[in-house]
Order: structure tokens, then sequence, then C-alpha cells
């Protein structure tokens, strides 16, 4: 149900109050669990009357909206419901905004054909309860995007943005653009230590020629300028000194233009000089670095467009800066591609510089091939179309100390490039060797002779000019002269400009003309047929850095390191994930992974082939994309509440005293919960029951698994599906069979039981239902491999297991009435067991007839047997504690809720019910599932049994409704939901006739909907 929590409103400024006019600013609502923000800007417009319709008499209760999904039809021609679902399929498969949630109402718009008068109508459409709007319109202008939307009671279609927190606080800005492409701050919030970023649905947009980037997420480092939105470039006061930025950076502007889709401004290190997380970062909080513990520095500057891509599946890529190694840092230490352009290679007109001589605009992503696609937007060029590539492979000495995990990542990536490039051998470089062999004559001897303080000087003397100090003199003349405050980083870094002489910068531009024409020339020369002439291997060893140890105060960056070969020399230089190498947390206190990297380098104006090399190399299987590591969040005390609401809608137990309101295996529950999160494991349920088909005619329909089980087996299902949505690892159900515990003493051959489990396997597959593992009592016992043993290995072992379960598990003192009378669970299970043996002992094949003439003797060996069932459960249960240790664990037995969780699998009004296998199942009039004895099912005038490939599946209630052609097939699946297949080839038969068209209207008032196959809408 839609919930609306929140209107946020703003006024607009007037000179006059009472005359300020009242601006919405969108509606904040909960549909299906999840947050999203309702842009206030309707894109389309459905006829008003048409909108009431869809509402029916529920007005008030929806807050004024409902959701609704927007599919496209075939031009002129009616949508049927496999085109329909076929569209919804595809949503959810395509789409994270889109959910089920949405599907109530549809607006299905397709293009007038030839003849058609622009037109549009509504009706019900029997299918599952949903309400289907048909709409034409005159051309492919007037449609609205596909996608999830909300609709107004005045007909107005509004986009749907998902609202997601950022845990991980890599964002500085939550922004949106409107319909029009206007940016404006996301006036939404959700609880929680992080923004709040929407994301619109990625079914609005479609990839063309021109807008190649379509619907593609977007984070923009917080040095860029946005129009509408203010550049804070990490300083508190800069952001609240100046106002929004007027124009939007040519860098941005060209990925807006390909389609990218900008949902925030990402955290930068102050005025875009490298900091580290702990005491650097003053005026606001440095990102989380997912990778490891995830308390590792996010490293540099782009520490934003780094953590945020490497944490959020939603956003796809993050437009950073690299000066020094911006870019490259931050991707090296989260394991993503990221790329430092040849330096010019995109305009940097309104961002913030640090030295233009270096300043490049870059991205990180995790998907290489999205990394080229985009680069080669941003950097106005077309994709590198040619297979030729550089047929040489430079790759300098491993630094020392590297982990072996470490150098058989790098060699076998390296071993790889250099068999994709076809060439015999690596050529070893050294740049040092190199420089000391080639350099120019007049040149120092070493490159930290010429290059020690190049870096540091420009850096320092171009900010304080180009930054500090007209931030300085606007600050001041707004507040009384004063300074505002900086972090150290930057004051360090600036008062080292300031003790410099004016020939210092004269003096780094020459360096930097000698290295640049020397490293341009002699070692990554271009060429005419592959762009460059090598592609030169570095690699930048992970280092573990952790963000609470305290550090010496900020330091000049001086020096030379591989880094800086493309800072210094203007090419480009890519950072490509390979692989990960462990190491032992002093915060964990466990083993965690750091991810392993190479750097590859390429001649300046060479970047496209550098990024075509590496998304070729992903597509040869070389490399993958970067996978999200992010550290799951721990689970808080509210979620553990709604796992255990779940668990409680989901159970039933005996009254209880007043006292003891909640269960108290809730408390046992919780604290598994805990212990399955600090493992990052799934929720692990376990449940003993499905034993065999009861051969009690009386009761069942037959010896196989009919409807009863596959409801119960989906109620399951549906049980882990529901802990999933609240926790991220997800849930499943370990089903073991105690159907060889008890079978021998009913007389029940051991071969019933084996037969009714393989039949139950088949029957979960069939139904996709995936969240059920399947385990045999030899697995328990570890007597053998159950998956892998033969019917006959399963049979010949069935008394071992039984034997070996009691000698382990019972001591020799064991009392089943001492037990009876301390445990009221036993006891509960006690009369069940006798209640069972006296109705079935007759039924079993195995059983001697002379007891089943004897009342006496029958009702003596009813007694003994419910004694020795009862003995041999609780040695069961301790050999599945056992085996189990950390489980929460279900029974199918009416218990108080004190030592399990009580799951009905087939709910009854009034009562627990009968289990599937003691049972028949009938369907209602009115579509309800009933567990009976099939005794009370016999009249022919009130019930047909159906079957199911030739077998007995399920008895139903006679009614005029359920009377249809041979060929329309009708199924009841779980939760009551009812589908009408029309199996006919012939066209003829795809519209009811009215009298069908009035039984299909009455099946679609049953309790869990309709849903329609094969037949036009």
């Amino acid at each position: 149900m839609l919930q609306r929590f929140v209107v946020l409103l703003a006024l607009t400024a007037s000179s006059h109050a009472a005359s300020s006019p009242l601006q919405l600013t969108g509606t904040t609502a909960l549909l299906g669990g999840n947050p999203y923000w309702v842009d206030p800007n309707a894109v389309g417009k459905i006829p008003r009357d048409i909108a009431l319709k869809t509402f029916g008499n529920n007005t008030s209760l929806l807050g004024g909206f409902r959701p609704i999904s927007v599919v496209d039809s075939a031009t002129g021609s009616g949508a049927t419901t496999e085109s329909l679902e076929q569209s919804l399929t595809r949503f959810l498969a395509e789409d994270d905004v889109w959910s089920k949630d949405f599907s109530d109402i549809i607006y299905s718009q397709s293009t007038a054909s030839d003849g058609q008068h622009e037109r549009q109508g509504i009706f019900v459409n029997h299918w599952n309860h949903r309400t289907v709007v048909v709409g034409n319109v005159s051309d492919e202008r007037g449609k609205i995007p596909e996608g999830p939307y909300f609709l107004s009671l005045d007909g107005g279609v509004h986009r749907v943005f998902r609202l997601y927190t950022d845990s991980q606080n890599a964002f500085a800005e939550s922004t949106y653009a409107d319909a029009e492409g206007n940016h404006a701050v996301l006036p939404a919030n959700l609880p929680g230590g992080g923004l709040a970023i929407a994301v619109p649905s990625r079914l609005y947009y479609k990839a063309t020629p021109e807008r190649p980037l379509a619907g593609v997420r977007l984070g923009v480092k917080d040095i860029y300028d946005i129009s509408g939105i203010k550049t804070g470039n990490g300083n508190r006061a800069w952001y609240n000194l100046y106002p929004p930025a007027s124009q939007t950076a040519p860098a941005v502007q060209a990925l807006i233009d390909a389609g990218a889709v900008v949902v925030g401004k990402v955290k930068t290190a102050q005025f875009a000089n490298g900091e580290f997380a702990n005491a650097d970062w003053i005026d606001y909080h440095s990102p989380f670095n997912p990778r490891g513990d995830g308390y590792q520095d996010p490293n540099f500057s782009s520490a934003g467009a780094g953590a945020s891509v490497a944490s959020y599946e939603w956003l796809d890529i993050a437009l950073g800066s690299d000066t020094g190694g911006s870019i490259r840092g931050p991707a090296r230490v989260q394991g993503l591609y990221g790329l430092r352009p040849s330096h010019g290679a995109v305009s940097l007109n309104h961002t913030l510089p640090l030295a233009p001589e270096f300043d490049t605009a870059g991205l990180v992503a995790r998907d290489p091939a999205l990394l080229r696609n985009a680069s080669a937007v941003l950097y106005g060029v077309s994709a590198y179309s040619s297979s030729d590539f550089p047929r040489t492979l430079l790759v300098e000495p491993y630094p020392a100390g590297l982990s072996q995990e470490t150098t058989a990542a790098l060699d076998k990536v390296l071993s790889g490039l250099r068999d994709f490039l076809g060439i015999e051998a690596i050529t070893p470089f050294n740049i040092t060797e190199s420089w000391r062999t080639s350099r120019p004559p007049s040149a120092p001897e070493t490159l930290d002779g010429l290059l020690n303080t190049t870096y540091a000087t420009l850096i320092t003397r171009r900010q304080t000019r180009l930054v500090r100090d007209p931030f300085y003199a606007d600050y001041g003349r707004l507040h009384d002269g004063r300074l505002p405050f900086v972090n150290p980083v930057p004051l360090t870094r600036w008062g080292y400009g300031d003790s410099l002489p004016e020939a210092a910068v004269d003096d780094a531009l020459r360096n930097i003309t000698v290295f640049k024409d020397w490293f341009q020339g002699e070692v990554l020369p271009v060429d005419n047929r592959t762009c460059s002439s090598s592609i030169v291997a570095y690699a930048s060893p992970p280092v573990i850095q952790y963000r609470n140890v305290y550090r010496s105060p900020p330091t000049v960056p001086f020096g030379f390191a591989s880094s800086y070969w493309s800072v210094f020399g203007g090419v480009p230089d890519m950072v490509t994930p390979i692989g990960q190498t462990p190491y032992n947390s002093s915060i964990t206190k466990h083993v965690e992974n750091l991810p392993v990297t190479v750097n590859l380098v390429a001649a300046a104006g060479c970047e496209h082939m550098l990024l075509s090399l590496v998304a070729e190399l992903a597509r040869e299987g070389l490399l993958t994309s970067s996978a999200l590591l992010v550290t799951m969040p721990v689970l808080s005390e509210p979620d553990i509440e709604k796992i255990l609401a779940v668990l409680r809608r989901f159970s039933q137990y005996e009254p209880q005293s007043a006292p003891q309101k909640v269960p108290a295996y809730e408390a046992v529950a919780a604290t598994k919960l805990r212990e399955f999160d600090q493992s990052d494991e799934p929720i692990t349920l376990l449940l003993p029951a499905f034993p065999w088909k009861n051969p009690n005619t009386d009761k069942v329909l037959g010896g196989s698994p009919d409807l009863g089980e596959e409801l119960g087996l989906a109620r399951l299902d549906h049980l882990c599906e529901e802990l999933g949505r609240i926790y991220a690892h997800g849930a499943h159900v370990i089903l073991v069979s105690d159907g060889p515990v008890y079978n021998d003493l009913l007389g029940i051959p051991d071969a019933d039981y084996f037969e009714y489990g393989v039949q139950l396997r088949d029957l979960a597959k069939q139904e996709g239902l995936s969240h059920i593992k399947f385990v045999r009592l030899v697995d328990v016992l570890d007597l053998g491999n159950g998956d892998a043993m033969s019917r006959g290995e399963h049979l010949s072992m069935a008394e071992t297991c039984r034997r070996e379960m009691e000698r382990r598990f019972l001591s020799p003192d064991f009392s089943v009435q001492g037990e009876v009378r301390a445990h009221p669970d036993t006891a509960l299970t006690y009369q069940k067991y006798l209640k069972s043996a006296h109705e079935d002992l007759f039924w079993g094949p195995e059983v001697d007839p002379a007891i089943k003439r004897d009342a006496v003797k029958y009702e003596t060996e009813t007694e003994w047997i419910a004694e020795r069932m009862t003995q041999r459960l609780l040695a069961y249960e301790r050999a599945l504690e056992h085996k189990f240790p950390r489980v929460i664990r279900l029974s199918i037995h009416r218990s108080t809720g004190k030592n399990k969780i009580s799951v009905p699998l087939i709910p009854q009004p009034g009562g627990f019910g009968l289990t599937p296998w003691h049972s028949a199942l009938l369907v209602t009039a009115q579509g309800e599932f009933r567990t009976r004895p099939s005794s009370e099912l016999r009249d022919p005038r009130k019930y047909e049994i159906v079957k199911q490939n030739g077998k007995p599946y399920f008895v139903r209630e006679k009614n005029p409704d359920f009377d249809w052609p041979e060929h329309v097939k009708i199924h009841h699946k779980y939760g009551g939901r009812i589908i009408l297949e029309n199996t006919s080839e012939d066209e003829s038969k795809k519209r009811p006739a009215d009298e069908l068209e009035l039984k299909l209207a009455n099946l679609a008032l049953r309790p869990g909907g309709l849903e329609v196959r094969g037949f036009k809408v």
C-alpha cells in the first residue's frame, strides 16, 4: 500500500509575505517498503474522469496518488496479457526503480494506426485485479516514456525516483533534473546518517546514436559547476559564500548532452588537494572506502567518486579529476577502472583549478565498456575502431615486498596481455636507466634532480593565485576582513607556495617541457597505425592505510614516482583491477582482501586506444567488471524487529499466559539473526517435515504430492522472499524429511518416503521455489552424500540411519514419559503422534493383520508407536542441532513458541490445520484453501476431483464460475491466485464470449486475484 508520509513545501521569495505563493516540491512516499520521491511536475496526462475510475473509492486513502506502469503496445493494436506480462518481466529485469507494486494500474499506450482517431478508453481487465488504461496517441512524440509513475487524482502522470541512502558518505549534494533538464537540490531525505539520493527509472531512457549514455547515472565531483547547484570545493565557507552556478562545466555538459543523468555531487578533498581521512578532512567527513574492512583510506581528492561507484550498484559512473593521481588513487584502492586522459583532452572551464598544467577530467566505473563509451563522449573522440594494438609491452619491475597473490595476479594479466597483443616477450622497462642513457645533454642526471619540486611548485603557486587570493578577498569583504577556515593540507601547500621565489614557476615549466619532450619522443612516441608505439605497464601495490590511525602533520608533495609519468608527460594512464590480496585487519580481526590493480600507459592522445584495449581484454575474459564489495551494514535493531514481524506473520502458536505475550523463541531468533549478519550469511531456517504421503485413503487423494504440498512449499519460499526484502544476504529454508525417522513404526515401506522426496524436489524445481534446499537423514548423520547416492543405496542405509541416530543422541536412561511431563512442546507432539497412530496404523502395508483385527492389541500398539515416535523425534531433534548449530528452527506442529517457530503450511481459519501429507486440499467456491480428510469430500454433487498429469491433485467445490470450455484451463496457485489459461491457437477463441466474460469478472472477485493468459485484453 502506498504510504505518503511527508510533503515538502517551500515558500518562494517575495517582498510581501502575504502574497508569497505556495510551491509544492514533491512528495516522498513508501511503496512496497521502498522509499520514493514523486516529481511535482507531471510529464503526461490521462483524462481526469478516467484517472478517478482507477482510484475507485480510495481517493482519500491513497494520498492523492496511485502507482502506475506505462507500457508501450504495438501500433494500433490492443495489448494482450502475454505482451503486458512480457513488458512487466522486462521492467523487473532492467530497472531497480520499478517493482511489482507499480503493476496494479497499467497505462497501455500505442500510436494510432491509419484511419484511427486519437482516443483514450478504460476497462478493467480481470487479470490479477489489474486495471488497464488503454490509450492511443497520434505519434511517438505524444508518448510518455515507459516505466513506473505515480498517477494523481487529476490525471497527472508524475515521474518517480527511488531514494537510496548514501550510507558511505560519498555525496556532498543530492540533485535531480526535471523533465526539461534543469538541475536543483533534491528536496527529500531519509532516516539515517547519509543523504537521500534519488535515481530515476532506467526505463525512461532509450540509448540512441545521438544519446549513447541515455539513463546512465552519474555522480559529479564537487569542483565542477552545474547550473542551478552550488559548488562547494570541499569547503563550508566557499559553499555558503557563493550562489549556485549559472553555467555548467563543459565536461559535465558533454555527458549530460549524451544522456547521462546527474544524481548528485560527490565529495572532494578540500580544493582538490589530496587528504587523508583521519585528520585532514575537517570541514566534511571523508567518504568510506567499501573495500577490505571498510575502514581503509579512500585516497586522494576524488575520494567521493571512487567510494560512490565502488559502493552503489545504483550508480554507474562518476566524474572526477586527476592532477597528481586523484582519479587513479581512488580507482586503485577501491578496485575500479579509472582513466587519467592526455592533458588537455577536455575543457576545464567552470572547474576548480589546482594546477592547469596538470589538471585533467576523468571517469571511474566498474564496467570497462561503459568507461570506454562515456570517455569517448567526454573527450569528443570516436571509439577506437581499429583492431590493431601496439606490439610492444614495456613493464616496469615490480616493487619489492609484494604478496604472493599480488604477484600472481600481475603475472597472469600481463602474460594474457602479451598473448593478446601477439608478441613473443615482455620488454623490461626501467625509466631511471632509460633517462640516464637517452636524456637531453643539458638535463640533470636523475629524474629526481629534474622534477623533485616541480609538482609541488606548480600546484601551490597556481592555486594560491587562481583560488585562494580571490576567495580570501571575497570572504573578507563580507566578514570584516576575516579569513575563512581552510583544512590543514591546502594551508600547508599554500604556505609553501608563498615561500617560493617568482622564478620557481618558470623553472618548473622548463623542467616539465624537458621531461615531456623526452618521454613522448623516446619512451612513448605516437604510431600512425596503432596510435601508441607501446603500452607501458606498472604496478602500484596495495597499501594498508587505516583511517583511524593518527598521522603526522601534512607535508608538501615532493619527489617523482611512476604515477607522475603521465602527469609530467601529458599522456593517458589507466587503472585496471585484476584481483585481490589478503591481509589481517586490525579492525575486524579477520582476514580481509584489498584490490590489486595494474596501470597501463599509452602515448599522448591515445586514451581511446587504451580504453578499447581494456574493454577487449574484458570481452575476452582476461578482465572482469569490478565487483561491488561494499561492506554490508550491521543489521540494525529496527531491521531485526521487522524480520521478527515477518516471522510472526507466518507463524501460529498455542495460547500463552498473559505475561508471555511474545513467543520466547523470538529472543533466540534475534540472537541468530545477529550471528548471520556478523558472518555475512543468509538467514537459514530449518524445518524437519514432509515425511511421506499417508497411505490412509480416508485422509488423502493419492500417494503423490499434490496441490497441498505445492502450497506448503510455496509458503516457505514466500517466507524467505519476505525476509530477503529486509535482510541483504537473503534467506533460505533447509527441509530435512523426517520420513525415514518413523516410517518403519507405522508399517510404511522405505521406498515410499524416498519416492515422495524425489517428487517433492521435482515439484519445487518446477514451481521455481529457489529458496528451498533439501537434505536427507543420511547427510544429517554424515553417513554419506545423499545427493550422490542411488535409490538402492538409500534404502539399504535406512535402518542404519535409524539405529545410529538413537545410539548417538539418546542416553541409556532416556525416558519418553519423563520428557513429556517436563516439556509442554513434547507433550503436544506426543498427543499428535498418538492420534495419528490411532488413525493411520490400520493403513500401513506392513502392519501385522492380527493387530489390525484386535482392538485391544491395536490400542496397545498405537500407544507404543506414539512413544517410539516421540523417542525417535527427540533423537532426531538432537541430531539436527548437532548438524545445524546455527539455524532458526521451524516446526509444522503446534507449539508454545518457546523452542521453535510454528509455521502452518496452509493456514486455516480458527485452527492450525492439517498437513498436506495427511489431508486432501479443498478449493472452495470462493477460491480459498482448506485442508480436509478426503473422506469428507466425496459427495459428487458438491465436489469435483481435479487431476494433474492423470493423478488427483485437489478437490474443488462445484461452482458455475469454474465451468469453462475444454481449451481453457484453471490453475489455483499460492495466495489464492487463479490463472485462467486459454490453450487454443484459434484466434476466434482468444476473446471470451459474453457469458464467459461474466464468469471472468466473477473469478476476478476471488481474494487472490485473477491472471489471464492467452486471451485478448
